[in-house]
């Protein structure tokens, strides 16, 4: 084989092989910058910025311990309730918007509020998990996972699954951005909420993913609530005004953090 041939080849594994690795978005999301907010006692609330190849994401991230909080879903069936008033109504110490629901604001998936069902658990793909909060604290489980427990005091059906076990999930969209609400668990054993105004799904996933997102700790489990216009984050801050980023139109549940 000619010096040519072999450096002509050579030349194409490496193209092909830079092709790949861009293809499969081998530039990983790196954190930039954290900048704590005030919030009340036992929260850390953080405003933190992602970056990939040039592009930025701002994200508004709530870090809770599990034995200390627990999670609960404010029903808002007249849909009268803005963030504050659903903190209001449950004493919570932060909220974000909750599950989806149809055009008549009737929920879609699984609803149980202050141990009341208010809508039953629906198989469709979008709706692939379940946060569940009960007696032996806040799990984030697959629609498969999820047994009815008459001990629950709330749960919520959402999705779709961010991350599984550490890992990013295969197959998400990569074309339409749009703000976000997500609700993870870590391996430091806290919670966390967090409000992100534009990304897709896919890229809300690999930034969960990334080593540096959670100081200290990994991602486990994460999942998508409801997004787009329905996102919200009201954050209650010791000695000074609260956090408010307002969903933009009503919606029927929230999700809310509260002592244990």
């Amino acid at each position: 084989m000619s010096t040519m041939t072999t450096i002509s080849k050579r030349l194409c594994s490496f193209l092909f092989a830079v092709f790949v690795l861009h293809g499969s978005g081998f530039a990983a999301w790196t954190i930039s910058s954290r900048d704590p907010i005030h919030a009340d006692s036992g929260l850390a609330f953080t405003r933190l910025h992602a970056v990939q190849a040039g592009q930025i994401v701002e994200i508004h991230d709530i870090l809770f311990p599990l034995r200390s909080f627990t999670v609960t879903v404010v029903d808002n069936p007249d849909r009268s309730l803005g963030l504050a008033d659903a903190a209001r109504v449950r004493g919570a110490l932060a909220v974000v918007n909750g599950g989806y629901f149809q055009p008549d604001y009737v929920p879609l998936g699984l609803v149980i509020s202050a141990g009341n069902l208010l809508h039953p658990l629906e198989k469709a793909k979008l709706l692939s998990g379940v946060i569940f909060a009960g007696a032996g604290g806040v799990a984030i489980q697959r629609y498969a996972e999820y047994k009815p427990d008459p001990a629950a005091y709330d749960a919520l059906q959402a999705g779709p699954f961010l991350i599984d076990r550490g890992r990013a999930v295969a197959g998400l969209d990569n074309v339409h951005s749009a703000a976000r609400t997500v609700i993870f668990t870590d391996s430091a054993g806290d919670g966390g909420l967090l409000l992100c105004r534009s990304v897709t799904l896919k890229e809300m996933s690999e930034i969960l993913a990334a080593p540096d997102f959670v100081t200290g700790a990994r991602v486990i489990r994460a999942l998508n609530l409801d997004g787009g216009s329905s996102s919200g984050l009201w954050v209650r801050s010791t000695g000074g005004e609260p956090f408010n980023s307002p969903n933009l139109k009503p919606v029927r549940t929230y999700l809310a953090i509260v002592p244990r």
